[in-house]
């Protein structure tokens, strides 16, 4: 008989019993820094513990105070799924730190950051794991902290930090968590929507350096780096390196109640006080596609009547082409193919607009050839890549048949 360890694992396995697991490695002593302004409770769970920072109104964060952005309402219309008329005052603030970067119910977040307005005070509590044991009770004040706000406020929560504290409160207290019940306000989606034409990455950092005016201190970390120092904690027992993980934590949270104050501000601005007309052409497809044509309107307007880079000029002429065709009224969205042809004469699609224009709208046949020719024209230019063929048949039936409506039926 083979006695060998492997066929031995083999029998223990088939006659359903399980190997001597090695003993665990005794962990070492973890000391935190005396610094810390550290707090420790206990509930039905257990003991955890977190550390608890307070600001006044008057502390700054960027261009404004903590008192003034406080005192932001979200706007009326704009920010679908949220509540309308809802203050920062009355939101908490959310981000964590965990054991990896991509997420999976086996990633443990180690580090919950809470920010929110008490009284005239901005307090942020950071739930720290000091021991994966702690887990359970930590997540437990967690969701019981989250749990009495009125919305939750998070940079890329929906992908990443929400699903993490959901599927390891499930999994840890043997219940379904309230997280995904709460009004939330993902900041990424809507930093997107502003700047993601202006700025080569709309990560929180960036935004703050290009946006907020939001200096970070050298003792920052980079989000990469941060999983490996808590494994290092956990490993040898000092703490020492995770200061700058507080620091990080707690830096991220007051640049989202910065952000979500300036987002706020956006969508509630008048047109005319917008400082960036980019801004104002940003609102115009926002309001289009939720169907407000004549705030839609009134926006892209606002914007061609501002300094635009050409891209952005052409897609406000463009869409309020679109736009006015939509409700209409074709005769002011031809000037709009017009300026988007002078904009980019290579564009088949201004010509082809024009050409629908002139043929059905004002019977002149000689015109409308003239465009649907240009269209042709252009279109032989573009590149092999773009889809030509369902274009180059129409624009050869159109263009067979507006000679024979000018030869039948001369304009003028």
């Amino acid at each position: 008989m083979d006695d060998s360890p492997s066929r031995i694992r083999e029998r223990l396995i088939r006659a359903g019993r399980r190997s001597p697991a090695k003993p665990r490695p005794r962990s070492r002593p973890r000391v935190l820094p005396d610094d810390w302004p550290i707090r420790q409770a206990t509930n039905v769970h257990g003991d955890y513990m977190f550390l608890e920072s307070s600001y006044t109104a008057e502390d700054r964060h960027g261009r404004l105070s903590l008192g003034e952005l406080s005192l932001r309402i979200s706007p009326d219309e704009g920010i679908s799924g949220f509540p309308q008329g809802v203050s920062l005052g009355a939101l908490s603030f959310i981000d964590t730190e965990t054991t990896g970067l991509s997420g999976g119910t086996g990633t443990l977040a180690f580090l919950v950051g809470i920010g929110r307005f008490e009284s005239e005070h901005f307090v942020l509590r950071q739930y720290f794991l000091r021991d994966p044991g702690e887990e359970a009770a930590m997540l437990e004040a967690v969701v019981a902290q989250l749990g009495t706000s009125r919305g939750l406020v998070t940079f890329n929560g929906r992908g990443f930090d929400l699903p993490i504290l959901q599927a390891r409160a499930t999994l840890r207290l043997r219940q379904r968590a309230v997280l995904s019940d709460l009004p939330h306000l993902d900041l990424l989606i809507h930093a997107r929507r502003f700047w993601r034409r202006r700025l080569e990455s709309c990560s929180l950092s960036s935004l703050e350096t290009h946006a907020l005016g939001i200096v970070r201190q050298a003792t920052d970390i980079e989000s990469a780096l941060i999983p490996e120092i808590y494994r290092e904690y956990l490993k040898t027992g000092e703490a020492g390196a995770l200061d700058r993980v507080l620091y990080h934590n707690a830096i991220d949270i007051l640049s989202l109640v910065a952000l979500a104050g300036d987002l706020f501000d956006r969508y509630s601005g008048e047109l005319d006080s917008l400082a960036d007309p980019r801004d104002g052409l940003t609102l115009a497809y926002l309001y289009w596609g939720q169907g407000r044509t004549e705030e839609a309107q009134k926006a892209f307007q606002s914007s061609l009547g501002g300094e635009l880079p050409g891209e952005d000029r052409l897609r406000a002429e463009w869409g309020l082409g679109h736009l006015l065709k939509q409700i209409g009224r074709p005769e002011q969205a031809s000037a709009h193919w017009e300026a988007c042809h002078r904009l980019a004469p290579l564009d088949p699609r201004p010509c082809l607009e024009l050409a629908k224009y002139y043929e059905w709208r004002q019977r002149d046949f000689t015109r409308a050839t003239e465009w649907a020719q240009a269209a042709q024209d252009a279109l032989a230019g573009l590149p092999a890549g773009w889809q030509r063929s369902a274009a180059e048949g129409d624009l050869l039936h159109r263009l067979v048949r507006l000679e024979r409506k000018r030869t039948e039926r001369p304009a003028g």
